[in-house]
């Protein structure tokens, strides 16, 4: 069996491998796959016995008659965040017995605005920009707030007069938080671009959304 890391968004559908090697021809063939949770609560999930067939989670299924081929995968539709722990496989071979684990993550992508859209300050005054982002899974998520020059491609991280505040959870288990950045800007700094920058484990690349002051 292959021991690696599955990553899946909710709703989707999944497959996790399970490859079998060295049958015994004309023995009996039993695959168990459970589940074992962040708490390491431990669940069945679906049950192959010599024909016999008991499904734990709803919709789970293989395909029994690659079993013999040595091809145990599990599928598994819609995953849903009570789907998301580490799997093992389980294969006896009268006399043999081994197994394997793989880790399915469930993860939801961030949404995310900006406000105000096209924020203008008086020189002298203060401006804080809102960053929002929404509904996302799992909790852990990185936000940063980046400058830009005007005139210039360059981007820097500000580490200052940045505050994000206390992540929520919503109704479906997703998360919200909101960074604030508050600029006293100078005149110089009318037509910088500053940007949120998102990282979170659901995404391929960083998330950004940005915005562009104006100073009078």
């Amino acid at each position: 069996m292959r021991t690696s890391v599955v990553s899946v968004l909710r709703d989707e559908d999944v497959t996790i491998h399970c490859d079998i090697y060295g049958l015994n021809p004309g023995s009996s063939i039993a695959v168990l796959w459970k589940r074992t949770s962040e708490n390491r609560t431990e669940y069945d999930v679906y049950e192959y016995n010599d024909g016999q067939v008991t499904v734990f989670r709803p919709g789970s299924s293989m395909d029994n008659t690659e079993i013999p081929k040595g091809n145990a995968e599990l599928h598994i539709p819609r995953v849903q965040f009570s789907d998301e722990g580490e799997y093992t496989c389980t294969v006896i071979n009268t006399p043999d017995k081994e197994e394997g684990k793989v880790t399915l993550q469930v993860s939801v992508p961030p949404s995310a605005d900006v406000t105000p859209a096209d924020p203008t300050v008086e020189l002298g005054m203060e401006k804080t920009m809102t960053c929002e982002v929404h509904s996302f899974y799992p909790k852990d998520i990185s936000i940063r707030w980046c400058q830009c020059r005007k005139g210039s491609s360059d981007y820097e991280t500000l580490e200052m007069w940045t505050y994000m505040k206390s992540v929520l959870m919503n109704s479906d288990g997703t998360y919200n938080v909101t960074s604030l950045l508050t600029l006293s800007p100078k005149m110089e700094d009318n037509g910088n671009i500053y940007s949120c920058v998102i990282n979170h484990r659901s995404l391929q690349t960083e998330l950004s959304r940005s915005l562009t002051l104006t100073v009078t």
